[in-house]
């Protein structure tokens, strides 16, 4: 197994925890949201809904990335997923960055980090498979 297939399985390890740790963050945010009322109400779903959105791409692209380790040509839509997940983690961590929620704008940071680097580690093992 080369070090990209290595990289690739130990990153899809990482964010299928860090996958289920947004989710259950993102779903506190939306249960705080609904709870409260006027502008911070669409503020804490809106949010909450993106970091769960983020969170499930990064789950559906963990498993990809531990299936393509083993079988590149099986990473299927994997470097989309990340680029989405990435791009929905962004406006979550925009949004979660004017708000005093340290913990979650930290993990969306890092499901962000993680979504980039996979797709790019993704991309070069899917590449390196097709020599």
């Amino acid at each position: 197994m080369s070090p990209n297939r290595k990289t690739l399985k130990v990153l899809g390890f990482l964010q299928f925890i860090l996958g289920i740790v947004g989710i259950v963050l993102g779903g506190q945010i939306i249960a705080a949201g609904v709870q409260t009322d006027g502008a911070f109400q669409v503020f804490n779903l809106a949010s909450g809904i993106l970091l769960v959105a983020c969170a499930a791409l990064t789950l559906a692209t963990s498993f990809l990335s531990i299936r393509g380790a083993n079988r590149p040509s099986a990473l299927g839509p994997h470097t989309a997923n990340s680029i989405a997940a990435a791009v929905f983690g962004m406006f979550a961590s925009m949004l979660l960055a004017a708000s005093s929620m340290t913990l979650q704008t930290m993990v969306c940071g890092g499901l962000v980090l993680l979504a980039v680097f996979s797709a790019v580690v993704g991309a070069t093992t899917k590449k390196e498979a097709q020599r």
